[in-house]
C-alpha cells in the first residue's frame, strides 16, 4: 500500500510541475477577440540630406555618410586620392561638427575607449588610392556604470547640421574641408 501512495504522490508532483512549467512558456497569440492587439512600432529610417560636400581638388575627393542601423551613431568617411602623392589624414585636427559647431574629434577601430581623447596616428591614403573608415565622435561615447551599467555606449548623432571638419596634408600643403548634412527621420 505504501508503494502505491508513493507512486500517486509522484504522479501528482509531476502533473503539478508540468502545469507550473507550461504556464511559464509563451504560447502564440490566438486570433480571438480577447487577444491583446499589439501595434508593430516601426523604427524610423534615417536620411542624410542637404549634403554640402567639399569641392574636389587636384589631390582628393572626400565624402561622408552617417552609419545608421537602429540609430545613427557614426559616419563612414571615404577619400579618393586623385594624385600621385600620398595623402595624410590628420585625426588630431579633424573634428566632429554638431549643430554647426565643432565638438571634439573622432575615434575608430584600434582606439581604446578610455584613451579616445589622446593623440591619434594619421592614416595614409596612397597615391591614386581609395580609403574608407567608420568613425565615431568621441564626445558621443560615454561609459554607463552602476549596478546594471551597460559599459561603453555610443550616443546618437545630432539632428540638424552634422558632419566633419577634415584635415588632410598632401605635398606639404594642409587642406581643411567641411562636409556636412542633416540627419532626419524619414
Amino acid at each position: 500500500m505504501h508503494k502505491n501512495c508513493t507512486k500517486i504522490l509522484v504522479y501528482i508532483l509531476v502533473a503539478a510541475l508540468s502545469v507550473a512549467i507550461s504556464s511559464c512558456v509563451r504560447h502564440p497569440r490566438s486570433n480571438t477577440a480577447s487577444a491583446v492587439n499589439h501595434k508593430q512600432i516601426k523604427k524610423p529610417s534615417f536620411i542624410f540630406k542637404d549634403i554640402k560636400e567639399h569641392q574636389p581638388n587636384q589631390y582628393f575627393k572626400a565624402s561622408l555618410y552617417p552609419s545608421c542601423t537602429n540609430n545613427c551613431t557614426g559616419f563612414t568617411l571615404t577619400v579618393k586620392n586623385n594624385s600621385d602623392k600620398d595623402i595624410e589624414i590628420d585625426w588630431n585636427k579633424t573634428l566632429y561638427i554638431a549643430n554647426g559647431a565643432t565638438s571634439g574629434g573622432f575615434m575608430f577601430d584600434g582606439i581604446v575607449y578610455s584613451k579616445r581623447h589622446e593623440p591619434k596616428p594619421p592614416d595614409i591614403v596612397f597615391a591614386n588610392g581609395y580609403f574608407s573608415k567608420n568613425i565615431l565622435p568621441v564626445n558621443l561615447v560615454d561609459y554607463d556604470s552602476g549596478r546594471y551599467g551597460l559599459g561603453w555606449q555610443h550616443k546618437e548623432l545630432s539632428y540638424g547640421e552634422t558632419g566633419i571638419y577634415l584635415t588632410v596634408n598632401v605635398d606639404g600643403k594642409t587642406f581643411n574641408e567641411k562636409i556636412t548634412g542633416k540627419i532626419v527621420a524619414e
